[in-house]
């Protein structure tokens, strides 16, 4: 499976190594039927055999053992299979966005012949086989000439014969690979060097992703003061996204304890901007009541690279209401591994990878003992509300739920929720058919594409 397009506001699942599914009424039972024409790709050791239900029985049961997919299966009560086309897969309790969890870009099957090698070796079913590896300079994959889907036109996709990926030590890289033409495209982009792009080269296709992320505050709720409600309140209003959302050269939209781009359960960005108006003088009399007056509280806030410019804006607004905020930038990629790591009196960034699924943030993030409770958060209600809204197959009941849950955390403020990013995208105008609802991970986007040799004279914007 996987989702239909690559914006997160589309949450649709479609058919990927499956042709259909079905779930029971009480939704326990999830039914699949496999594809039975795939096949892994034709090399050693797995060498072109048939993909069946047993390989994916072996991959449930080898990610379930550890590591940090193994929050996608929890609920796992029982796997059968039929036969080797049909699976089904028993819960513990119904799962709203099971199918959102199978989706998931990380959650590839694996062959269970290449269970001592995986960090070696890479073999799968796809579209293109991996051909070259090259660690920290390149990765080459090849068109899979086993592969049986057809293009519209009626030939064998894909259509383009060779892929490299090169390695690029930092952002800064990527952006001057991009403009030199190095590469063809890249992940993504800021607002700011997009522009510098897009001017350098007019003839670049430019999509915006307002990507599923909550960038915002976290806290340690183990330490002091985090441990009080009011220094939570006075934190969020003494942050202004707007200020924020400024500095990213306006590429981002504010958003609350949802992505904002989750459009069927996040709040509406105007009930957003009202809930999180910033209030300074509020957020200082808060502070006094809590024993903290101007210059009493001071922390660390944590980051990374790619935040250090949004952590000094919050720095100074939090220095308007008297707070003494120091930044210490972490040589970490991302700030889940900081997060994780749990040695931290809060930290600015994002804490999850960008997912479209809703309980990946108001899910086990949310519960005691959570494999993404990374905030000590244990507060029975808040529990209580993800329990439920993570178990209601119903949408319209499901919504409800949630409202009441976003509600509770805004009164608790366990973090500070503050914008999700706009990220850009590009390809040249040589590379045809690139259309912004094929993107996705795992290169099938990039299936049905074509380089036209006559470069970008016929109709650049096609």
């Amino acid at each position: 499976m996987k989702p239909r397009a690559c914006y997160y506001g589309d949450s649709v699942v479609e058919p990927g190594l499956v042709r259909s599914w079905q779930v029971s009424p009480d939704g326990l039972a999830w039914t699949f039927k496999l594809r039975d024409d795939v096949r892994w790709h034709n090399r050693p050791p797995v060498n072109g055999r048939p993909f069946t239900a047993v390989d994916v029985v072996w991959t449930i049961d080898y990610v379930k053992q550890g590591g940090a997919l193994r929050s996608l299966w929890e609920g796992m009560a029982a796997v059968d299979t039929p036969d080797q086309h049909t699976l089904v897969l028993q819960l513990h309790e119904p799962q709203a966005d099971f199918l959102g969890r199978m989706a998931d870009h990380q959650n590839v099957v694996l062959p269970r012949e290449l269970k001592d090698s995986f960090k070696n070796a890479a073999v799968g079913t796809g579209p293109y086989v991996l051909a070259e590896f090259r660690p920290a300079q390149e990765v080459v994959v090849r068109r899979n000439p086993d592969w049986k889907d057809l293009g519209e036109n009626g030939r064998p996709l894909p259509y383009i014969d060779e892929i490299r990926s090169v390695y690029l030590n930092d952002y800064p890289a990527e952006v001057a690979a991009m403009r030199t033409g190095r590469v063809d495209f890249g992940s993504s982009f800021r607002k700011l060097d997009a522009d510098a792009l897009k001017q350098a080269n007019p003839r670049l296709r430019e999509f915006p992703d307002t990507i599923a992320a909550v960038y915002g505050l976290y806290l340690n709720l183990s330490r002091r003061p985090f441990d009080d409600v009011r220094v939570r309140k006075a934190l969020a209003l003494a942050i202004d996204a707007e200020e924020i959302i400024a500095s990213e050269g306006g590429a981002g939209r504010q958003t609350g304890f949802l992505p904002v781009a989750i459009q069927d359960y996040a709040w509406p960005e105007q009930k957003v901007r009202e809930r999180f108006r910033p209030d300074r003088a509020r957020a200082a009399a808060l502070l006094g009541e809590a024993g903290f007056p101007p210059g009493k509280l001071g922390f660390i806030i944590k980051t990374t690279n790619s935040f250090a410019q949004n952590t000094e804006v919050v720095q100074k607004q939090l220095q308007a209401v008297g707070i003494d905020a120091r930044i210490s930038v972490e040589a970490d990629r991302n700030t889940v591994t900081i997060l994780a790591r749990g040695d931290y009196d809060a930290v600015w960034g994002n804490q999850s990878p960008n997912s479209f699924i809703v309980d990946r943030w108001l899910g086990s993030a949310l519960r005691p003992g959570g494999s993404q409770n990374y905030f000590h958060l244990n507060d029975p209600k808040t529990t209580a509300l993800s329990i439920a809204q993570g178990r209601e197959m119903d949408p319209d009941r499901r919504r409800r739920i949630i409202d009441d849950l976003q509600d509770h955390l805004y009164d608790t403020m366990p973090f500070i929720p503050n914008i999700s990013r706009t990220l850009y995208r590009f390809y040249p105008c040589h590379i045809r058919n690139m259309k912004p609802p094929s993107y996705s991970f795992n290169l099938e986007g990039i299936t049905t594409a074509w380089i036209d040799p006559t470069g970008c004279d016929s109709n650049p914007n096609q």
